[in-house]
């Protein structure tokens, strides 16, 4: 189940043991990665996502904590964090050689940086490169899930997610996760050296092209619709209305709705969320959230938008995720501070617009939806931050247009 990963049940028992990691860089620039408690007090994670930094944070349940220390190996891509203050059981390891190749696998990891994202498939087999072993799998996972975890159908950790192939939609890779290759702890600064899957002099000896690392410095846009505390300010239980609307297709005017049922994690924390999205042939079956700080609605916007481009193009959804990130990342792509009115008053917000496929070197395969624009307009001065979110596609004289608008509720900021 693509994207969506396993069962309610399993997915947030496993979604409970991988945590998001915040790295503050040289030059004030921040990675976004995930984590995986593995002891009290420790978590593991790919070096990659915090060799540039100065200070690391770990969110759980929305509570920043810091890393006092860090143990790195990183040629083998593995660092352990110490990290005071963090609550629930640390996730089970699993014996050494304990995956072969054809065994289930659930990848868990904070995916665009928003929430617990799990993805299902199998093992595809063993590899070595540059003289490390890598779990490659069928899974499918994108920038922030760096670090995260790679579970059997046991729900033990088995590695963690660590790169994908350049250019490739398909296989993923993992570290297993051998903890006791990481060094002694030391106060958290910068690392020195690459992965070994970043020396390119190796990668051609099995014919691989690694990635670059998943986690890059967020843009104002990526802080603004990934990384702000959107649920903060909300009264909980909480239920955010959206209305769906769809003019300009060849189906006619469509009209339908959303909701996001927030309440307590079972922590005690916001918030633990539920979704429903559409209805009938356009309903999106979504994954219940154990814990997320930003509205999941921007998620379930984007994933709804990612798979009717799947479906009317036959590519590949991790491609127009990553080209939506990308967008996302562009230095130019700054949010736009705008007035609207919302229930009867004016409110200040700020305005996102992308059009990801415009230089997409494959836009020749979906030439007829490459113009898509998509707008993301947020204010603090409503419940959820997401005011209203919208999909446009122009052609010649005629466009069509999905839109996704808050509607007013009970659900109103403190």
């Amino acid at each position: 189940m693509q994207g969506l990963g396993p069962d309610r049940e399993t997915h947030i028992r496993l979604a409970a043991g991988v945590l998001k990691i915040e790295a503050l860089n040289q030059g004030g620039g921040y990675s976004l990665g995930s984590g995986v408690l593995v002891a009290p007090g420790v978590v593991a994670t790919n070096c990659h996502v915090t060799r540039r930094a100065v200070r690391v944070h770990v969110l759980q349940g929305g509570v920043r904590q810091p890393a006092t220390a860090q143990a790195a190996d990183m040629a083998g891509d593995l660092c352990l964090l110490q990290v005071a203050g963090l609550y629930g059981t640390p996730v089970p390891l699993a014996p050494p050689d304990s995956l072969q190749p054809g065994d289930e696998v659930v990848a868990v990891g904070y995916t665009g940086g928003l929430a617990p994202y799990a993805s299902s498939g199998t093992l595809v087999g063993r590899q070595q490169l540059g003289g490390s072993e890598v779990l490659r799998t069928s899974t499918v996972f994108s920038s922030g899930a760096s670090g995260g975890g790679l579970f059997d159908s046991q729900g033990r950790l088995q590695g963690l997610l660590t790169f994908r192939l350049r250019g490739s939609e398909g296989h993923t890779f993992a570290v297993p996760a051998r903890l006791a290759d990481a060094a002694a702890y030391a106060p958290v600064a910068p690392l020195a050296g690459l992965a070994f899957w970043e020396v390119s002099a190796q990668v051609p000896a099995v014919g691989l092209q690694a990635s670059e690392p998943a986690p890059t410095p967020l843009s104002e846009a990526e802080q603004l619709l990934f990384n702000a505390p959107h649920l903060a300010s909300l009264r909980l239980p909480a239920t955010l209305e959206y209305r769906y609307t769809e003019r300009g297709g060849a189906a006619g005017p469509q009209d339908d709705s959303a909701s996001v049922q927030l309440s307590r994690s079972e922590q005690g924390r916001c918030c633990a969320a539920s979704a429903r999205y559409l209805s009938g042939a356009r309903a999106l079956r979504l994954p219940d959230l154990p814990e997320a700080s930003a509205n999941p609605v921007l998620l379930y916007f984007l994933e709804h938008q990612i798979r009717q481009l799947q479906a009317a193009t036959g590519g590949q959804a991790a491609h127009f995720r990553r080209r939506i990130r990308l967008a996302l990342a562009e230095a130019g792509t700054q949010p736009e501070r705008i007035t609207l009115p919302w229930a009867g008053r004016e409110v200040q917000a700020q305005r996102v617009q992308i059009s990801p496929y415009l230089a997409d070197p494959q836009r020749h395969r979906f030439e007829r939806w490459a113009a898509t624009r998509y707008t993301f307009i947020l204010s603090e001065q409503v419940p959820g931050m997401v005011l209203q979110l919208s999909a446009r596609l122009a052609q010649g004289d005629t466009a069509t247009e999905q839109t996704l608008s808050l509607q007013t509720n009970p659900a109103t900021p403190r």
